[in-house]
C-alpha cells in the first residue's frame, strides 16, 4: 500500500520513494536530534525489482534469413530470485530487432531498430513504443518518434541512456544511406504523440556502443567507428541543449558490440567484439582521464546482449555467440563489487535471441 504525504504518494506500492527529493528521519534524544537523508527513488538506470527484455532477433531456420526473424515479445525476470527463468509478459506493437531501451520510474520505452519489409512487416523504424513494468499481458502503445533522419532512415544499434524524466539517444548506424551519426537527441517520458528533439552531437559518429546513466550525466563507452572500433569513452551532461560531449577516457581495449550498466558510481561494459570478448569493465562516473579497469569476465564471449542494472548487479541478457554462431538465451549476472571471477547463471529468457532493448524497474 502506498504512503501518502496529502494527495501524493511518498512511497508508492512497490516501495519506491517518490515525489520527494529526499526523506528526512529525526530522532529526539533529551536535546539531542539525530538526522538521517534517506536518498530518493533510484534512478531508473538502476532497477529494485524486476528486469526486461524487448524484442530482438532468433536464431534463424534454413529457409528463413537471420534478418527475418525479428521478436516481438517482452520478456521479464525478478532480481530477487537466485535462479529465476524469464516470462513472457507482452508483446512490443510490431516486432524489431537492433531496438534501444529506456526506462522510466513506472514504464519501459522501446525505440528504433528495424523491421525487414521481406520479413513481412514494415520500417516502423523511428518509432517509440511504451509499455508499464506491471504488464502481464498485451501490447506496447507507440506514444512518438525519434528525430527524423535523411530519408526517413532508420536509427538503430545506438546507445541508450535514462535520466529520471528522459529518454536519450546516441549515435547509431542510419538506412538507407550506411552511415553512422553523430546525434543525440532526447524525448521526455511523458510524451504521448510526437517527436524527439535534437540536443548536440558526440565527437564521434559510432554505433554499436554502450550506453550509461547516472544521476546527472550520460555516458557512451567504445563502439564501431569504421573501418575499426574504437575505445572512447565520452560524456555529456542530461541538461545538454546544444554542443558536443566530451571525451573523458578509454576502455581498456577498442571494441563494440557490447551493452553498458550502471552502478550508483561506476560504469560497466560487458562482452563484444572483436572477436570473443568475455571480458567485464569498469569506469568511475567521475572520469576525466585514463583508462577502465578489467574487473571479471562473462561465461562465454557473446554481442548483441540486453543490459539489465539492478541497485547491486549488472545482467546480460541472451546475445550472439560468435564461437558457437548462435544465439543463447542466457541470463548472467555479475555484482558491481566484482573483481575477478566470472558472472553467474542466472536462469533463461523465453527464447534464444539477440539485439533487444534492456529495461530496469
Amino acid at each position: 500500500m502506498a504512503i501518502k504525504q496529502g494527495s501524493l504518494d511518498i512511497i508508492d506500492d512497490n516501495g519506491k520513494l517518490v515525489n520527494s527529493p529526499a526523506l528526512a528521519i529525526r530522532s529526539w534524544y533529551g536535546s539531542a536530534t539525530a538526522v538521517s537523508t534517506v536518498r530518493s527513488s533510484y534512478p531508473p538506470a538502476q532497477g529494485t525489482l524486476a528486469g526486461f527484455m524487448s524484442g530482438g532477433n532468433y536464431d534463424p531456420t534454413p529457409s528463413v534469413p537471420a534478418f527475418y526473424n525479428q521478436i516481438i515479445t517482452i520478456d521479464k525476470f525478478p532480481f530477487a530470485v537466485s535462479n529465476a527463468n524469464a516470462t513472457d509478459v507482452g508483446d512490443l506493437s510490431v516486432a524489431r530487432e537492433d531496438v534501444m531501451g529506456y526506462s522510466s520510474s513506472t514504464d519501459g520505452f522501446t525505440g528504433g531498430g528495424v523491421r525487414d519489409p521481406a520479413g513481412g512487416g514494415v520500417p516502423l523504424s523511428r518509432t517509440l513504443m511504451k509499455w508499464p513494468f506491471a504488464i502481464s499481458g498485451g501490447t506496447a502503445t507507440d506514444v512518438g518518434y525519434l528525430s527524423p533522419l535523411p530519408n526517413n532512415g532508420t536509427r538503430r544499434d545506438a546507445a541508450a541512456q535514462s535520466s529520471n524524466s528522459d529518454g536519450f539517444t546516441s549515435g547509431g548506424w542510419i538506412v538507407p544511406g550506411n552511415t553512422r551519426t553523430t546525434l543525440i537527441d532526447k524525448f521526455p517520458f511523458s510524451i504521448a504523440s510526437g517527436t524527439s528533439s535534437s540536443i548536440g552531437n558526440l565527437t564521434t559518429a559510432v554505433d554499436n556502443s554502450a550506453g550509461h546513466s547516472n544521476d546527472g550525466y550520460a555516458f557512451v563507452s567504445g563502439g564501431s567507428a569504421g573501418p575499426g572500433v574504437v575505445s572512447t569513452i565520452e560524456k555529456f551532461p542530461f541538461n545538454l541543449s546544444s554542443g558536443t560531449s566530451t571525451d573523458v577516457g578509454d576502455l581498456s581495449s577498442a571494441h563494440g558490440y557490447h551493452f553498458g550498466h550502471n552502478s550508483s558510481t561506476d560504469g560497466f561494459t560487458a562482452g563484444g567484439s572483436p572477436p570473443d570478448i568475455t571480458s567485464i569493465d569498469k569506469f568511475p562516473f567521475n572520469i576525466s582521464a585514463g583508462v577502465s579497469v578489467q574487473v571479471g569476465n562473462l561465461s562465454v564471449g557473446k554481442t548483441g546482449n540486453a543490459p539489465v542494472s539492478s541497485i547491486s548487479d549488472g545482467f546480460t541478457c541472451g546475445g550472439y555467440v560468435p564461437s558457437s554462431g548462435a544465439r543463447t538465451n542466457q541470463i548472467e549476472k555479475f555484482p558491481f563489487s566484482i573483481f575477478g571471477g566470472t558472472a553467474a547463471d542466472l536462469g533463461d529468457l523465453s527464447e534464444n535471441k539477440t539485439d533487444g532493448g534492456g529495461h530496469q524497474d
